[in-house]
């Protein structure tokens, strides 16, 4: 709800216990959702992998996608995948392995 009311769209993929997040919207709001994000104990052993503008939002609407064998999980992995080959960064390393792990298992 948090997000809604801020104008923060994004995606949220797990594999049950790893998260990658991406947040889109207003530079301040998207700035307050990852504050609270990093002053949740919950959450550890966080690597920001991207932090760009971009032209439009990708994602319409929040959404939770959880990796398994289904096309929206697969699609969202791919396009995951796919923000991680414009430069090599131990972050982005580490979510080529979350990633890969999760669809072989």
């Amino acid at each position: 709800m948090r997000n809604a009311t801020a104008g923060v769209t994004g995606m949220l993929w797990h594999d049950g216990g790893h998260f990658i997040q991406a947040l889109e919207g207003d530079v301040d709001a998207v700035a307050a959702t990852f504050g609270r994000i990093m002053d949740d104990p919950r959450h550890t052993a966080i690597d920001i992998v991207a932090n760009r503008a971009i032209a439009r939002p990708m994602f319409g609407a929040w959404s939770m996608i959880q990796a398994d064998e289904s096309k929206v999980g697969t699609e969202s992995a791919v396009f995951l995948y796919g923000l991680t080959h414009d430069q090599d960064t131990p972050g982005k390393r580490r979510m080529r392995e979350v990633l890969r792990e999760a669809f072989e298992a």
